[in-house]
């Protein structure tokens, strides 16, 4: 049933059908690959074994929470699925009921219709006749008219540079380390990829080199290649360029991932915008699309500063007013900052601290919070701790 489904399009990937105990381990996998990871990037600074792994788990941030979204999404299709296979499989059985029942009188209607198309095939061929002159000069003045000219192609790439056509040779660098052409580049990149389709960890150890490229290098290839990737791929290849500080042009690759037609792929788009949106982005109503349109050509350092300053300006003046925490207008601004990480406006070099001191948001009372739910309460409290020096 679900290959059934992904053939007509109403499901974009079958679930995954291993026992819960194989997913969760799986996921520990991951995260312990990201962990390890993050620990020997701190040991090559200078830390200590401990000390790395104190600080990678730091920045890592709530891995129990982290640990259950990631369940909560492989898990979610599946539910998904079971839903709409109980839903199509009544549907099927009442329309084979249906059509049990109305065959008799489908069958005299049919005849009825097959006596009044032939009346209206004779017309029409009668109508042809008379008119054969008539269209003749239609198609000879036709042909005289100037054709139309196609739509001109746009290139996905008016910001990241050339296109692969008019890219000069030894701009870009191939796979291998060679310099070539972007067309050749992205050859070798997908080549790349394609040797091990299906590991999400071989697809995110090509995309780290190519985050690694100089300039807008790997963005370029990214867009590139992107219709080419496994649903494994395109789920990890956004990390690198969000990651330990983001890209220059980690926007053009997120909006790869948010336009994605797979819903785990969209979903981590989602998630990884929210720092530099400050807001979730996850609604129906076109916001995404806006804002991305808004803030997708502007520099990195300029979006993470602008949007943290009108969010800051916002809770701040919402936790002054009861009628807007009881309200849930405060919740609201709070959930829309969960996965914002911090390190990222370091690295782009934005006084995280300063925006929020300056906003009045480390003026606030914890007391004035406390009506809120735990889940909010929590991320009110992590917003304080941006306040320290």
């Amino acid at each position: 049933m679900a290959a059934f489904l992904e053939r007509l399009g109403l499901f974009p990937r079958a679930p995954d059908p291993r026992p819960l105990g194989a997913i969760a381990a799986d996921i520990e996998d991951e995260l312990a690959f990201h962990l390890e990871a993050s620990t020997r990037a701190l040991i090559e600074e200078g830390l200590e074994d401990e000390a790395a792994r104190a600080e990678a788990l730091r920045r890592f941030g709530d891995v129990d929470r982290i640990r259950r979204e990631c369940a909560r999404t492989l898990m979610g299709e599946r539910i998904v699925l079971q839903r709409i296979q109980f839903v199509l499989t009544a549907a099927l059985l009442a329309a084979v009921v249906f059509l049990v029942l109305a065959s008799r009188e489908t069958n005299a209607r049919a005849a009825v219709e097959r006596e009044r198309s032939l009346a209206l095939l004779a017309q029409i061929e009668a109508r042809l006749v008379q008119g054969e002159a008539r269209l003749v000069e239609e198609r000879r003045h036709a042909a005289s008219e100037p054709a139309l000219q196609p739509p001109p192609v746009i290139d996905r790439l008016p910001v990241l540079g050339q296109s692969a056509e008019e890219s000069p040779a030894g701009a870009y660098l191939a796979a291998n380390g060679t310099r070539t052409d972007l067309g050749t580049a992205r050859e070798s990149w997908s080549e790349a990829f394609n040797e091990q389709h299906g590991s999400w960890r071989h697809g995110l150890r090509i995309a780290e080199r190519l985050a690694a490229l100089s300039g807008s290098q790997g963005a370029e290839i990214l867009v590139q290649v992107w219709n080419e990737l496994s649903v494994e791929h395109r789920e990890q290849v956004m990390k690198p360029f969000v990651f330990d500080g983001g890209h220059p042009h980690a926007l053009e690759v997120l909006e790869l991932g948010f336009e994605d037609s797979v819903h785990s792929v969209r979903e981590r788009a989602v998630l990884y915008l929210q720092t530099y949106a400050w807001q979730d982005l996850w609604q129906g109503d076109g916001q995404g699309d806006r804002w991305l349109a808004q803030w997708r050509d502007r520099p990195v350092g300029e979006v993470l500063r602008e949007n943290a300053e009108r969010w800051a300006r916002a809770y701040a003046e919402c936790a002054q007013e009861r009628e807007q925490i009881a309200g849930g207008r405060v919740e609201h601004l709070l959930e829309g900052i969960e996965h914002v990480r911090p390190e990222t406006l370091a690295k782009a070099g934005v006084d995280l601290r300063g925006i929020l001191v300056e906003a009045g948001v480390c003026a606030i009372a914890p007391a004035r919070l406390g009506g809120l739910p735990a889940a909010q309460r929590a991320i009110a409290e992590r917003v304080r701790s941006w306040c320290q020096p």
